[in-house]
């Protein structure tokens, strides 16, 4: 299980993937620096996607969550704009997810159906 979390490291505000039974182990990291640098979304969107799975035994759970910002980050606006912009993202991810394998499962069982 994974999640993101949302910290503040002097100038930069982190959006970290972390596991759950090591949330000291940073898997990937997104900065957005105070003083302008801006993380790669074209390489580390697709990192972060590559660690969404759907659970095989459930439907609509899924192995990464968005950590809910605490009191002092629901008050900061740069906060507050990451996390309803990863959330988008995860939340996107995952539905689009399970039209794609819905899709593929009824063009499979329709093609079973017409070659047996």
């Amino acid at each position: 299980m994974y999640k993101l979390v949302f910290k503040k490291d002097e100038n930069d505000y982190l959006v970290n993937l972390v596991s759950v039974k090591k949330p000291s182990h940073v898997i990937l990291s997104f900065v957005f620096s105070e003083n302008g640098d801006k993380p790669d979304f074209k390489t580390d969107l697709i990192k972060l996607a590559s660690h969404i799975e759907q659970d095989r035994n459930e439907d609509n759970t899924f192995n990464l969550e968005v950590e809910p910002l605490n009191e002092e980050q629901e008050n900061n606006i740069i906060f507050k704009t990451l996390y309803t912009v990863f959330t988008k993202f995860v939340e996107s991810f995952k539905t689009q997810y399970k039209k794609t394998r819905d899709k593929l499962e009824k063009e499979f069982l329709n093609w079973e159906k017409n070659n047996n």
